[in-house]
């Protein structure tokens, strides 16, 4: 399965430089987002686009909608699940930078999780910005690595 990932040319992808823990956020090929093109970066996220093969078919993967549910479903202790459904998501709902370092560290809490449970992918089926989604937890669940368009 084709999956793209847009990231900053100025910081480069080194594949042995990511934090699979928080995961690599991927979507898929057919994704509407895409519209015509799954080669056009997402400007929110960097000018780059890396297409990266997975095989949820030999990985184990983890299905939920979204990160909310991860959490619910995932984060056992009622006090840490408390303290990121109401307080981290009020900061969350500040400046686009707060959001962007809430969510960043929500989806630590849940990639670490998954990992120690021996999870390769994390497919969200309803995030609440892309859809659907996979990150990528694991090194090994990525089959191949191209940085251009073959067409």
């Amino acid at each position: 399965m084709k999956v793209y990932h847009t990231y900053s040319k100025s910081h480069g992808f080194d594949i042995n430089k990511l934090d699979f823990k928080r995961g690599i956020f991927t979507l898929p090929e057919t994704h509407k987002f895409f519209l015509d093109d799954p080669w056009s970066p997402d400007t929110n996220w960097g000018n780059s686009v890396v297409e990266l093969e997975i095989d949820p078919s030999s990985s184990k993967v983890y299905t939920n909608y979204d990160q909310v549910n991860a959490i619910k479903d995932l984060v056992k202790d009622k006090k840490l699940k408390h303290i990121i459904l109401n307080d981290w998501m009020e900061i969350a709902a500040g400046s686009q930078e707060d959001n962007r370092r809430i969510w960043h560290a929500i989806d630590k809490v849940i990639g670490t999780i998954l990992v120690r449970k021996g999870y390769d992918l994390w497919h969200l089926t309803a995030e609440m910005m892309y859809g659907d989604v996979w990150a990528i937890l694991n090194k090994r669940a990525i089959r191949s690595v191209n940085f251009q368009s073959k067409k």
